[in-house]
């Protein structure tokens, strides 16, 4: 199974897909549609259940992000907010799926 999390230029959003075992893609979902310009640099890692987790950067605030979809919704929180942070975010679980995560 593939994991996909990508910046697509044409909504200005951030979107996620899945590519099963057979070659076929899931429909692509919305990650974060709060505000243009939410993911152009991403990093994405999975849990240890194979959920997607995602750092990114809003460039409409300037601002760093976190996504953990649940089984069936993405929980987003802004995780610095200083207006000019996040940039190529780098994202690592631990053993527990605590996320830390570099970043500009």
């Amino acid at each position: 199974v593939m994991h996909f999390a990508y910046f697509d230029a044409g909504t200005r959003t951030i979107r996620y897909a899945v590519r099963d075992s057979t070659g076929q893609w899931s429909a692509r979902s919305d990650i974060d549609t709060s505000a243009p310009e939410m993911g152009h640099f991403l990093s994405l890692k999975l849990d240890r259940f194979g959920r997607p987790n995602v750092a990114y950067f809003d460039g409409t605030h300037g601002d760093l992000r976190f996504a953990k979809f649940d089984g069936a919704d993405w929980n987003i929180q802004t995780v610095d907010s200083r207006g000019s942070v996040g940039l190529y975010p780098s994202l690592l679980l631990d053993a527990n799926d605590r996320p830390s995560i570099a970043y500009y």
